[in-house]
């Protein structure tokens, strides 16, 4: 190989290694739509693992062929890698935690509905709330007895950072401080419509289904098949040394980048805004939640 695509390979791989130590020093902030990690993604998306993936990626590459823009590109692969492998289960776990606090909600509807007040329903539904969310609840149960209720409530709401909480919340929230009326009548509308999302998430998710499957199997196929001629039949590749076959191989994998980005961004999850969340910026007239 030339020394011109030597010393390519050599700056992009320092650039590229710059660039991934810098985001894995500073990590990626959190959008305030993005839902929070369950506790197996948060041990797999750990920004060490994508600088190993990305580093094994690279070298590996550059071991097999020594192609710069094959390097780049096995890097941003193995980086990105995290995001691809989880989207499933952060899709299944929204819908999962959505279910949960319909859930919930019946089951502070049905308590207060025997004649019980407001913290004593919470008490009582902390010990058997969704698995889900359970964690959320007794910590609220027990901060109630220490703190304000509402305030209690209002970090319910962050903790669980999704708009159907936010909906119960402030139901709670009006009947705790105004000693609002008909809260189980609330309760039970707020219940149903997380159970309509979630219902139309899971039919999403079906209907996206073959999409997604269609995509792994393709992408699958042209790995294998390249690390194969990579490996068995290297001769077959050799265009790709010279250095308009790097151009071509950076115009066909930029296309390629494209396509993996827009199948995640099919598969990211988008949630309406946080209706506390708003309060705080652009509080309704006569109505304080947050």
């Amino acid at each position: 190989m030339s020394s011109i695509l030597v010393s390519l390979a050599a700056g992009t791989g320092t650039g590229l290694g710059l660039v991934l130590m810098i985001l894995g020093w500073r990590g990626v902030a959190r959008s305030p739509g993005e839902h929070r990690p369950t506790p197996l993604l948060a041990r797999v998306d750990r920004p060490q693992l994508r600088l190993a993936l990305a580093g094994a990626g690279a070298v590996a590459l550059w071991l097999l062929s020594g192609w710069p823009v094959a390097i780049l590109l096995a890097g941003v692969c193995g980086f990105v890698a995290p995001t691809l492998a989880g989207a499933k289960q952060r899709r299944q776990s929204l819908i999962l935690r959505t279910e949960a606090i319909a859930a919930w909600a019946e089951q502070l509807r049905d308590t207060i509905g025997s004649a019980a007040g407001l913290q004593e329903a919470i008490s009582v539904t902390a010990r058997v709330a969704p698995v889900a969310i359970r964690p959320a609840v007794k910590e609220l149960a027990a901060g109630m007895r220490r703190n304000n209720l509402s305030d209690e409530l209002r970090r319910l709401a962050d903790a669980l950072d999704d708009p159907a909480a936010d909906q119960v919340v402030v139901a709670l929230i009006l009947a705790s401080e105004r000693r609002g009326q008909n809260l189980t009548r609330l309760l039970s509308d707020v219940a149903a419509a997380a159970r309509e999302e979630a219902t139309m998430r899971i039919r999403t998710e079906t209907s996206r289904a073959q999409t997604y499957n269609d995509a792994k199997v393709v992408s699958g196929v042209v790995i294998a098949m390249f690390g194969f001629m990579l490996v068995f039949n290297r001769r077959y590749l050799a265009p790709f040394d010279s250095l308009a076959g790097q151009g071509v191989l950076a115009v066909v994998g930029g296309f390629w980048a494209l396509a993996v980005y827009g199948l995640a961004q099919l598969s990211t999850v988008r949630q309406a805004p946080r209706l506390l969340t708003v309060g705080r910026r652009n509080p309704a007239p006569g109505l304080r939640v947050g």
